[in-house]
C-alpha cells in the first residue's frame, strides 16, 4: 500500500516578495522626501532679524558749551625808556640855536659869522641829542603792551560768548521734536559734539553720548546737517577752528 507523500509548506511567488520589498522601499524614499521637504519649510518659516534703524538728527537746545581752546594775544616786548636828561639836552641845544638867530639883527656880520660857525660845530651833537628822543616817543605809544593783550582777550572772550548766544538761537530753529517720538513718549538729553572753523563750515560731528533712543538721536543727526553751515566767528575772536558740546534735550513736560 503506497502513502502518498506529506504534502510541502506552500511558498510564497517569487513576484510578491518583490512587491513587498518595492512597497518598503518606496515608503522609506518618502519618508526621507518629505523629511527633507520640512527640513526647508522650516528653514524657510524662520524670521529674520530686524534691521536696525538707521540713525537721523537735532532737538531741544538747554545750553552750548564753548570747549576751544581761547586764543592768546601776544605780549610785546617793552621797550627802553631813555633818561630824562636827554630831552634837557635836546631842550638846551634847541634853545642854544635859537640864539644866534636872534642876535644876527644887531650884531656885526663878522660876530654873526662867527656865531653860525659856532652854531654848526654844535650841529653833530645836536643830532646825536637828539637821536633817544625818537624811541622815547615810540615808548610812549608803545608803553601799554600788556593792556593792550588784556583788551584783546576781554574782545575775545566777549566775542566767543555772543557767538555761543548765536549758534544757541541758530541750532534753535531747525530744532523739531520728532512725532514718532512723541507717539512712543521717548524723552532723553543728546550730546552732541561738532567742529567748525572759523568760517561757519561743519568740519565733523558725533554724538558723544546717546539717549538711548534712535529717533531722538536721528533727529540730532539730521539736526546738525540742517543747519550747517553755521555762521563765522566773530573778528574779535582769532581761532582757526573750534569745538562745540550741545546738550540737546527733548523732554514732553
Amino acid at each position: 500500500m503506497n502513502v502518498p507523500p506529506a504534502p510541502a509548506a506552500p511558498r510564497l511567488p517569487a513576484a510578491r516578495i518583490a512587491s513587498k520589498r518595492w512597497r518598503w522601499e518606496r515608503m522609506l524614499g518618502f519618508a526621507v522626501s518629505l523629511g527633507l521637504h520640512l527640513a526647508i519649510f522650516a528653514a524657510l518659516l524662520r524670521p529674520e532679524p530686524a534691521p536696525t534703524p538707521e540713525p537721523v538728527l537735532p532737538a531741544a537746545i538747554v545750553s552750548v558749551d564753548l570747549t576751544a581752546s581761547q586764543p592768546t594775544a601776544p605780549t610785546l616786548p617793552a621797550l627802553p625808556i631813555p633818561p630824562l636828561r636827554s630831552e634837557r639836552a635836546t631842550a638846551a641845544a634847541s634853545a642854544g640855536a635859537e640864539a644866534p638867530r636872534s642876535r644876527t639883527s644887531t650884531e656885526p656880520a663878522g660876530v654873526a659869522a662867527s656865531a653860525n660857525a659856532r652854531t654848526n660845530s654844535r650841529a653833530p651833537n645836536r643830532e646825536v641829542s637828539r637821536a633817544p628822543a625818537q624811541p622815547a616817543r615810540e615808548a610812549l605809544y608803545r608803553s601799554p603792551p600788556a593792556r593792550s593783550a588784556q583788551d584783546a582777550d576781554n574782545r575775545a572772550r566777549d566775542a566767543q560768548s555772543a557767538y555761543r548766544r548765536l549758534l544757541a538761537e541758530y541750532l534753535a530753529k531747525v530744532k523739531r521734536y520728532p512725532a514718532s517720538a512723541v507717539a512712543t513718549h521717548d524723552e532723553g538729553t543728546v550730546m552732541l559734539w561738532f567742529r567748525l572753523d572759523r568760517s561757519g563750515r561743519l568740519l565733523s560731528w558725533t554724538i558723544s553720548r546717546s539717549s538711548q533712543s534712535p529717533r531722538l538721536d536721528g533727529e540730532v543727526a539730521r539736526m546738525v546737517q540742517a543747519a550747517a553751515p553755521f555762521p563765522p566767528f566773530p573778528a574779535a575772536w582769532d581761532a582757526p577752528s573750534a569745538t562745540f558740546v550741545v546738550p540737546i534735550d527733548f523732554s514732553l513736560n
